[in-house]
């Protein structure tokens, strides 16, 4: 991607191998870069400095600070943006035929410390004749050790994910899972002031949420997500946790088609890239 585009670019040093830099919500400004070990841990992972091809362990682990799964090692790979030849980027291959997260990539990735409000960004690009087919899943942050997912029942957890899914046609909404979730497979929220929002082939978007836990059993909770600089969701008295112990302290990082069944795999091999994911506090807190 172009250093106009995308104007956190301009000038970074890379002389020591620090992917992750803790930005402010507002993409425009600059905090202190950090490496993943450090408190506010998340961003912007770019892949200049990783290899051309498949996904090296040692990258992969510097990158996220966890262990690349094994089940998905085939479909990660670094590749030229499609956009801009001369900048690398994730590239994930989604299988024929298959659905869930060993289709395409499913991990979480750890905080080293506990927060109650973060932001999280990252920019996706679809291919050009990307098939949607019934859905698929992208990523946003989570409560790390317990982060529900999968059609499970709302008394066997007490965290959260907030992560995205798109539908047919490419249809966008907030995919959350919370102790009150009304469906066992996880709730969708609508785009404010519009009946739906659509995700685009063939360009990058860039994907942003701010999350705010407020206090366990409380609907004190709120979800914001942005698309390219557009405010479309806002969730608002939400109950996030069960208990005080939970908290903004991971992100799930997954993208796959389903679905729980072959209905929603896709008929033939599809792409997507990511890249310059961040996490970081609202502007508010930067103080």
């Amino acid at each position: 991607m172009s250093d106009q585009k995308y104007p956190w670019n301009r000038g970074r040093s890379r002389l020591i191998k620090w992917k992750f830099v803790a930005l402010c919500c507002a993409t425009s400004v600059f905090s202190q870069y950090m490496p993943f070990a450090s408190a506010l841990s998340l961003g912007p992972v770019t892949f200049t400095d990783d290899t051309i091809g498949p996904y090296l362990d040692d990258d992969f682990e510097w990158d996220w600070n966890t262990y690349m799964p094994s089940s998905e090692e085939e479909n990660m790979s670094i590749a030229a943006d499609p956009v801009n030849p001369d900048q690398k980027v994730l590239h994930i291959t989604y299988q024929a035929g298959e659905e869930g997260g060993g289709e395409g990539m499913a991990f979480n990735a750890p905080l080293n410390a506990k927060y109650e409000h973060l932001c999280f960004e990252y920019d996706v690009y679809f291919d050009p004749e990307f098939d949607w087919v019934k859905g698929g899943k992208l990523p946003g942050l989570c409560s790390y050790e317990d982060s529900p997912t999968g059609c499970i029942e709302n008394d066997t957890f007490q965290g959260f994910s907030i992560r995205y899914m798109w539908r047919e046609n490419g249809a966008f909404y907030v995919y959350v899972y919370n102790p009150e979730k009304v469906e066992k497979c996880g709730d969708y929220y609508p785009a404010l002031e519009t009946s739906e929002v659509y995700l685009k082939r063939g360009q990058w978007q860039h994907l942003k949420q701010e999350i705010y836990l407020g206090k366990a059993n409380k609907h004190e909770g709120y979800v914001r997500v942005w698309i390219d600089g557009v405010l479309f969701y806002e969730i608002t008295d939400i109950m996030l946790r069960s208990s005080s112990d939970v908290s903004i302290n991971g992100a799930a990082i997954d993208s796959f088609f389903g679905g729980s069944d072959s209905s929603w795999a896709p008929k033939t091999e599809q792409h997507a890239y990511f890249d310059n994911f961040a996490i970081s506090r609202p502007p508010a807190l930067e103080n």
